[in-house]
């Protein structure tokens, strides 16, 4: 009797209430993209994507050439750090297209995975990269609703877990062959 005392219907409504303010709504949506994202990917494509996300930020910030490219005049308009995020894109797609069409694909294939597995695989990749992107552009340079995620993605600590994460869940998500 006491666990049905605890449960009270009447709070029901109110917690659901409390789930549907605008920054509530945009978190559950942003799930349902991450979840929907790592069903599409599949697990594969996931590991080249994590391998071409490390690359693409070595890339990215050992370009000796940003100040040449500052000195372009409609490059020399915007922030430096918005350069390096545009570089870093670039070579992640590079990158990703160029692991794709080689034999390291299928070296890296990871066999059958479990459903959780993939998705835990895509909330680091997505993670990850949400943090290169906040780590290059400054934080005046980010629209609000942007800004807020800053303490979750855009600060050295969380860079550096966001980097971390993605190799600290490897050994355990592995597939089975």
């Amino acid at each position: 009797m006491d666990v049905l005392e605890k449960f009270n219907l009447a709070h029901i409504g109110a917690n659901i209430q409390a789930l549907t303010g605008p920054q509530e709504l945009f978190g559950i949506a942003l799930v349902a993209l991450i979840a929907l994202y790592g069903m599409s990917v599949g697990k594969t494509r996931a590991i080249v994507s994590l391998l071409s996300i490390y690359i693409a930020f070595t890339l990215a910030s050992a370009f000796p050439f940003v100040g040449f490219l500052e000195r372009i005049p409609w490059v020399a308009a915007t922030d430096a750090g918005i350069v390096r995020a545009g570089l870093f894109l670039v070579a992640y797609i590079g990158a990703f297209f160029i692991f794709q069409s080689t034999s390291l694909r299928s070296r890296l294939s990871m066999g059958e995975m479990k459903l959780p597995h993939v998705l835990l695989i895509s909330v680091a990749q997505v993670g990850f990269l949400m943090s290169i992107l906040l780590w290059f552009v400054p934080f005046t340079a980010l629209p609000d609703h942007i800004a807020s995620l800053h303490p979750y993605f855009g600060t050295p600590e969380a860079f550096f877990v966001w980097a971390l994460l993605p190799l600290g869940i490897m050994p355990f998500v592995h597939g089975h062959k």
